[in-house]
């Protein structure tokens, strides 16, 4: 999910997107349709398959041009801040290959834009990365890879505070071990909900650790944009749980106090009908109870070969 100040852009990756300017909108749009620079359908998706996260294609592409409308914008203070909210190690071993994970995808972008701002004789862009993690295993592979990537030497007592790049002074990145909500948080407390232009993707595990009020304050900066993840399966599979610790979790989760509404309305559906109105639930609390404008829903299915 996509979420922006003056354009909301809301898609399912695995579930769900949001936005904050119709600019990015369609360029999202543009993307998810496979038509980003000349790529037909077919292929976009063929594309997405045969990726181990699909998630990460459409993070990459979409947040490379994000980077450089806000750095290149005239009227703006050519800065940037890129969250990742739910970093993991960074890089992964699939059947014997490795593959980058979003933080080293966020970074190679970052890079890839300074060399290019190098040789059109631009300003370097200052580019501020920010990776979350709260397991202190991926934390720790994390700094690793992070260092094998580029040079960057992340210790215990610089955790969280922004180190500069070797040979790459303008771009900055903080490594902090702890979980994405309280971290927020405490950012949103220490600048009074006034960021720099924004960009954070959100990519949990479940929904304890992305309450609704927490999304809706960071969306409160001008130039936020997120996105989100919705995880469709667990939600729907605790809904109705009898635990009250986690149904104060999924009451936190959509950003409401009572939970009978959404059971009354998913009472008796299944399938693809349930999804759609626990989805477009979800996405009306955002429209009324956020900042954001605009809202495109997709989903990424699995496909099985059949022989």
């Amino acid at each position: 999910m996509f979420l922006y100040k003056r354009i909301e852009l809301t898609a399912i990756v695995n579930h769900l997107v949001l936005g904050k300017s119709n600019r990015f909108l369609l360029e999202a749009y543009n993307i998810l349709k496979g038509v980003n620079r000349g790529m037909s359908n077919i292929e976009f998706f063929q594309k997405l398959q045969n990726h181990s996260n699909a998630k990460l294609i459409i993070l990459e592409k979409y947040v490379v041009q994000w980077m450089r409308k806000i750095i290149l914008n005239p009227y703006g203070n050519g800065k940037c801040l890129i969250i990742d909210g739910f970093a993991g190690k960074g890089q992964y071993d699939t059947k014997g290959k490795t593959e980058y994970g979003s933080p080293l995808l966020l970074l190679k972008a970052a890079i890839d834009f300074c060399n290019q701002a190098r040789q059109h004789g631009w300003d370097d862009p200052q580019i501020y990365l920010l990776f979350i993690e709260y397991e202190q295993k991926n934390f720790d592979d994390l700094k690793q890879n992070i260092y094998d990537f580029c040079g960057l030497q992340y210790s215990f007592e610089n955790s969280g505070s922004f180190l500069s790049v070797p040979n790459y002074p303008s771009i900055n990145v903080a490594l902090n071990k702890g979980d994405f909500n309280s971290t927020i948080n405490a950012i949103l407390d220490k600048v009074n909900e006034k960021l720099i232009p924004c960009f954070c993707f959100i990519d949990p595990f479940g929904f304890s650790q992305t309450p609704f009020s927490t999304i809706s304050r960071f969306l409160k900066n001008r130039d936020s944009e997120i996105l989100l993840n919705f995880i469709y399966e667990e939600t729907n599979r605790f809904i109705k749980h009898e635990n009250t610790k986690i149904q104060s979790y999924i009451k936190q989760h959509f950003g409401i106090d009572d939970l009978e509404e959404l059971k009354k309305i998913i009472e008796g559906k299944k399938g693809i009908e349930r999804k759609k109105v626990i989805v477009d639930f979800y996405s009306r609390q955002l429209l009324e109870n956020t900042d954001i404008n605009y809202l495109l829903d997709f989903e990424i299915k699995k496909m099985v070969a059949l022989n």
